[in-house]
């Protein structure tokens, strides 16, 4: 009992931010068991979740959407890897795969980047309507990380109207800038 109190307080102690500057960087990072580093955009609200061996941290200003997704591979994970990643459902468009848009270098590694689309939900679950539903648009990029583990950063403005401004394009740039894996 005595040996499982000490080994939990020396976890805690080898994870707690030690001085100011660490703790400042605990705050810009707040999901160290990712294995990665990268900025938030102050002022923007971030929820974290984790299922199983897979990740996701939604950072979220009005309509725009930063997300940081890690799947572990393998079993236990919604992905054996980033191809299947490619062909589900979180990459496709009504099926469809997605857009091969551009190329950028993140972590070191140059990168394909994707656009999608995906269905917003109308907010009335009484409305049948019969026109086409407004579509949330997507731009991601996948980042091999160890074994059949991978990340995917994202960002998407889900409105039905168009973007307003580049806010949030500025903000998934300065991600893809600040991103480092570090295992």
């Amino acid at each position: 009992m005595i040996t499982e109190k000490l080994i939990a307080l020396a976890v805690l102690l080898a994870v707690t931010p030690s001085s100011a500057a660490d703790k400042e960087k605990a705050v810009d990072n707040p999901a160290a068991e990712l294995h990665a580093q990268y900025k938030i955009p102050q002022g923007w609200d971030v929820d974290k979740k984790a299922e199983g061996p897979d990740r996701r941290i939604r950072v979220t200003k009005s309509a725009h959407v930063l997300q940081i997704l890690y799947f572990g591979g393998g079993p236990k994970s919604r992905y054996a890897g980033a191809d299947d990643f490619l062909r589900g459902p979180e990459a496709t468009s009504m099926g469809r795969p997605p857009e091969a848009w551009r190329a950028a270098r993140v972590s070191g590694r140059r990168v394909s980047v994707y656009r999608h689309t995906y269905p917003l939900p109308s907010g009335d679950p009484h409305d049948v309507g019969g026109g086409p539903s407004p579509k949330a648009r997507e731009t991601f990029c996948v980042l091999p990380a160890a074994g059949k583990a991978f990340f995917v950063l994202s960002y998407a403005w889900e409105a039905p109207v168009p973007e307003s401004a580049d806010e949030g394009e500025k903000a998934w740039a300065a991600l893809l800038a600040s991103f480092k894996i570090t295992k």
